[in-house]
């Protein structure tokens, strides 16, 4: 899938390579814990999602995310390094693209759904 974000070109990959996701699932079990302390349910799931985001993951994790997500970009980082975020406008920049990295990842390898984050079961 290939976007723009903030005026450059942004390619992300059609799946999420195991080096990058492998360290990401506790990730996305702190994510999921969080969701279900919100309340999530369908009225709120993206808005709940997002700020379970914010308030759980690190930028570290955050990069990590984007890192395996994306394929290729014309912003000045580089995606072989974990310094590939640092210098991204953190609001029209990264934010944009971690919300496709997460919602790439989530997709991929737990729920198959297309029109975004999951609810897990037990919150069905």
């Amino acid at each position: 899938m290939e976007t723009e974000i903030n005026g450059k070109h942004v390619v992300f990959r059609d799946k999420f390579p195991a080096r990058f996701g492998w360290g990401l699932l506790s990730a996305v079990a702190r994510i999921d814990e969080k969701r279900i302390e919100l309340g999530v349910d369908e009225n709120n799931a993206g808005e709940a999602f997002y700020k379970a985001v914010l308030e759980v993951l690190t930028f570290e994790e955050i990069t990590q995310f984007v890192r395996g997500a994306v394929e290729s970009w014309e912003f000045d980082g580089d995606l072989k390094t974990d310094k590939a975020c640092d210098n991204l406008n953190t609001v029209s920049e990264l934010l944009p693209i971690a919300i496709k990295a997460l919602t790439i990842f989530y997709l991929e390898n737990l729920s198959g759904e297309a029109d975004g984050p999951p609810i897990p079961a037990s919150e069905a």
